[in-house]
Formats: C-alpha cells, sequence, structure tokens
C-alpha cells in the first residue's frame, strides 16, 4: 500500500519522519559547508520529504539554497524554487546562475544519468541531491557503469540514505502479542534471531477506518562517507564483498537493521518486517 506523505512543516523534523538518534547524531556532527547529502528511493518514499527534513535542520536551515525540482510542493523559506519541466531544460541554469549568492544546489528528483554533469556544474558548491534509484550499491554499480567518476561524485556528499515507507502501527489499537517459536519459524525466521517474544499489531479500529495504520514510519540504509570509506569505494570494487566490510565496520547501516529496531519499539508489525526482509515492500 502507497499513499502520498505530504510535504507539511510538521513533517520538517528527522526525528518525526523515524530517522533514528544514532543517524540523527551523526548528521548534527556534520559540516555542510562544502559537501551535502545523496538520498536514494523509489517514487512516492519519502525522498522529497527527508531532503526538506534536513534542510530544515538547525545548522542548515539559515543557509540560502537554489532548488530544482520536478514537483514542487516544498514550504522551505530558504530555498529559491525552480521547477523542472519534462524535458529539464531548467537544469541549464545551473551554468548561467551566479552560484555565489546561495550556500548551496538542490536537486530534487533528478534522473541517475543527471547527477554527473549536474554535480560538474555546480562546482564548489554545497550539493545536495535525490535520485528516483535502487538501493545504495545496486546505484554506486550502475553510476560507475555509465562513466560517472564514483570518486568525484561522492566526495561531494557526506553520506547516502535509501529510503522506503512503511505502515506505521495504529496506536490505539494496537496490542501486543506473544508469538511462539512455532509462528517464528512458519513465517521463516529463526526464533533465537530475536531478543524477545512479543511484537505488536492491529486489528483495526473506527480512529484508523479499520486498517492497522494510521501513518508511515522511514526504513532506511545509511552509508556514512567517511574519509577511510571514500578510499576504499575509489580503490576497490563496488559489490557484496565491499558492502559486507562496511557493515562490519559501522559506516553503512542495513535496512533490515532499521525495520528490527522499529519491530522491536511496536512500530511497524512483525507482518511488515518480514516483508522488508523478503524484500517485497
Amino acid at each position: 500500500i502507497v499513499e502520498t506523505f505530504g510535504i507539511e512543516s510538521r513533517n520538517h523534523n528527522l526525528h518525526r519522519l523515524g530517522v533514528l538518534p544514532a543517524e540523527i547524531q551523526r548528521i548534527r556532527s556534520m559540516d555542510f559547508k562544502d559537501r551535502g547529502a545523496l538520498i536514494l528511493g523509489p517514487s512516492g518514499m519519502g525522498k522529497t520529504v527527508f531532503l526538506n527534513a534536513l534542510l530544515s535542520e538547525t545548522n542548515l536551515k539559515e543557509n540560502q539554497y537554489l532548488y530544482f525540482s520536478d514537483h514542487p510542493s516544498t514550504k522551505l523559506d530558504n530555498v529559491s524554487l525552480i521547477e523542472l519541466d519534462d524535458e529539464r531544460q531548467q537544469l541549464q541554469a545551473l551554468s548561467a546562475a551566479n552560484l555565489s549568492s546561495f550556500d548551496g544546489v538542490v536537486l530534487d528528483g533528478i534522473h541517475p544519468t543527471e547527477l554527473g554533469s549536474c554535480a560538474r556544474i555546480a562546482g564548489n558548491q554545497t550539493l545536495f541531491a535525490s535520485l528516483t534509484a535502487n538501493p545504495i550499491f545496486p546505484t554506486l554499480s550502475t553510476l560507475e557503469k555509465q562513466g560517472d567518476s564514483l570518486g568525484f561524485l561522492l566526495n561531494k556528499f557526506h553520506f547516502i540514505i535509501f529510503t522506503k515507507l512503511v505502515p506505521s502501527l495504529c496506536p490505539y489499537c494496537a496490542q501486543p502479542h506473544r508469538v511462539s517459536n512455532d509462528e517464528i519459524i512458519q513465517l521463516g525466521l529463526k526464533p533465537e534471531s530475536f531478543k524477545k517474544p512479543f511484537f505488536y499489531f492491529a486489528e483495526g479500529c473506527d480512529y484508523c477506518e479499520n486498517r492497522g495504520y494510521i501513518d508511515f514510519s522511514m526504513i532506511y540504509e545509511f552509508l556514512h562517507l567517511t574519509p577511510q570509506v571514500l578510499k576504499l569505494l575509489q580503490e576497490n570494487p563496488v559489490g557484496n564483498e565491499m558492502a559486507m566490510h562496511l557493515l562490519k565496520s559501522g559506516s553503512l547501516v542495513p535496512i533490515k537493521n532499521i525495520a528490527r529496531d522499529k519491530l522491536y519499539k511496536g512500530q511497524i508489525s512483525l507482518e511488515t518486517y518480514l516483508q522488508v526482509l523478503q524484500k517485497k515492500i
């Protein structure tokens, strides 16, 4: 089930979007004077909402940005908005604009094939970009195959995040349910892989119109592009072996870990968690 996640002022908060404290702390410790962020995800899955929340952070909201978007619904006060049409001709304004008047450039909703050329035109400006794209490593492979230099592109960003929205349990009808080992096994999971034996489910009520959820929570994978990570990505093939190395080092936070955290907190159901593991959602 997919519904539009509206761009409202109340959504301009990373915590409310469901970004976990560890990643919020990392983001707030970053200096965005020369490097920005790369946001990936399917269409309608929270990229723009995350981008707006990021630009509303205390260390960014006083800056001014030249903001290109193919769906200009932003309500930010610190942007000069340029709407992109189907031909994307407005992106040519990057080469003619007086970028010294801005603290950074925002490219919201561009295609992966446009990232390299736009990054070159933006020059030394701080760059924030959202792409309708796959998870982090498949996207990096795609960028590499189309001839873009990963070293050049990744040096533009502090981090990469891949976002998705999943149903968040209705707090008015959510109930704890103690799950037996047999039930967990029937779901194709291992009982010993869980810390506790009970989770939450929602049958539906008048408040949530019997859907069992009233909102959406963001799950994501997050790659912190430290100097060490940048060096590894520039000198080694992008693939599963690299991903495993970054997982072990703590630089890469996988989407299943975020979903599990929200499962334990009672924000999503065991069924939703299973769909995340099976890549059905």
